[in-house]
């Protein structure tokens, strides 16, 4: 489910759900997403990642290299391997659920 609100100095905002229903977001799913295809540069919006509860794994590069801006982890998340949000535009904090264990 995506979602856009305008948003001063960016295009708009982008929301993206994903629904509990969804276990695992592989690898590399999300890697380069958001980002012009034309000039390789992350698009000029607030992309925000909102991860439903009954996700428990983000596997390794799943959102490598993405124009995200902020990601809410759910509480049901385990395991964020290696790479996960590497390269991105995350700028805000993000809370890591209590039982997550990092995977190398």
């Amino acid at each position: 489910k995506i979602k856009k609100r305008y948003t001063e100095g960016y295009y708009h905002d982008i929301y993206v759900y994903f629904p509990g229903g969804i276990n695992t977001i592989t690898s590399c799913m999300f890697k380069n997403a958001f980002v012009n295809q034309n000039d390789n540069k992350k698009i000029n919006s607030k992309v925000h990642i909102i991860i439903g509860e009954g996700v428990k794994t983000i596997e390794e590069s799943a959102f490598s290299s993405s124009g995200i801006y902020s990601v809410k982890l759910p509480q049901s998340l385990e395991v964020i391997e290696r790479y996960a949000f590497w390269d991105t535009s995350i700028t805000q904090n993000i809370k890591i659920p209590k039982n997550v264990k990092k995977k190398s």
